[in-house]
């Protein structure tokens, strides 16, 4: 499928991006089953979103993406 030329909204984003930092940083405690301190589960989210910038960047910036994704990471900080 090509989709060059086409401007299509991409309705991905389901949660606030509090929620999804919340989430990621959870997600990263949990499969260290629960042995992985706060700090360092926020420090390897922080890696997850800046991974998925990158990637973004390469592709371009899909209709907010990249703007979601760096709120998502001040949200992270904040925890």
């Amino acid at each position: 499928m090509d989709l060059s030329g086409k401007n299509y909204h991409i309705t991905f984003i389901e949660m606030t991006p509090k929620e999804k930092a919340q989430e990621l940083v959870d997600k990263h405690i949990s499969y260290s089953f629960d042995l992985m301190p706060t700090k360092f589960a926020k420090n390897l989210a922080l890696v997850s979103v800046d991974l998925l910038m990158e990637e973004a960047y390469r592709q371009h910036d899909y209709e907010g993406f990249i703007d979601y994704w760096k709120e998502v990471k001040q949200e992270i900080e904040k925890l």
